[in-house]
């Protein structure tokens, strides 16, 4: 594993070490840190910027606007509102399978949080 690598990850102590050891923060911090130092064309993410520490994340968070002002697209599943609203040009809501509105970040996020508000105090 190329060194830059392992140290994104923060593992320089423990790489040696067998995979089946490491814990599950561990394997996660590893598989981040390999993907964001690759250069895909497309990347999809399920909630990824959940996982480690919050300097991790906001490394990870960090590494990611990197690779957006580059070619790379992607496509992320998340329910953190405040990512979403800083890296995304375009958010789809999708409730139930069916899709609720597609548009700016801001106002699609929006509707959504007043959607739940309501949803909570109906």
């Amino acid at each position: 594993v190329p060194r830059e690598i392992v140290d994104f990850a923060e593992l320089r102590d423990a790489i040696d070490a067998p995979l089946y050891q490491f814990s599950a923060g561990m394997r996660q911090r590893l598989a981040m840190s390999l993907v964001l130092h690759s250069s895909p064309e497309i990347l999809i993410f399920d909630e990824a910027f959940e996982a480690g520490d919050a300097g991790f994340r906001e490394k990870s968070q960090k590494r990611l606007h990197e690779m957006l002002g580059g070619a790379a697209t992607v496509l992320m599943a998340s329910h953190n509102e405040e990512l979403m609203r800083k890296e995304c040009q375009r958010v789809i809501w999708i409730d139930e399978g069916r899709v609720q509105m597609t548009g700016d970040p801001n106002t699609v996020i929006d509707a959504y949080l007043a959607h739940e508000l309501a949803s909570v105090s109906s």
